[in-house]
């Protein structure tokens, strides 16, 4: 249930998550030529295996950064893992999402 709450949109502040729907899930960045799903899978990626951020993007029909939206899962994640909520801890990349 703790990993839900990591992704889960904050009442407060909306603007952080991007829109669930299926078509811009799946929609093709024309810059990185990544969908907002595999750009996700790459920073799940690096996070368990020490890899490459994905780049920055901007997904979703309000056209949220990504790195935004990744900045906030890792603040949760970090305020989940302090209080012991997670059962296995891994190490947050730190980085430019992609940009130099």
């Amino acid at each position: 249930m703790h990993v839900i709450y990591l992704s889960s949109v904050d009442g407060d502040n909306r603007d952080c998550f991007p829109s669930c729907s299926q078509r811009y899930f799946q929609q093709i960045n024309g810059v990185t030529g990544l969908t907002p799903l595999e750009s996700h899978i790459a920073y799940i990626r690096a996070i368990k295996e020490d890899g490459h951020l994905p780049p920055r993007m901007r997904i979703a029909f309000h056209h949220i950064a990504t790195d935004k939206l990744y900045s906030k899962f890792k603040e949760r994640y970090i305020n989940a893992a302090s209080k012991g909520l997670l059962r296995r801890s891994y190490t947050l990349p730190n980085g430019n999402n992609g940009r130099k």
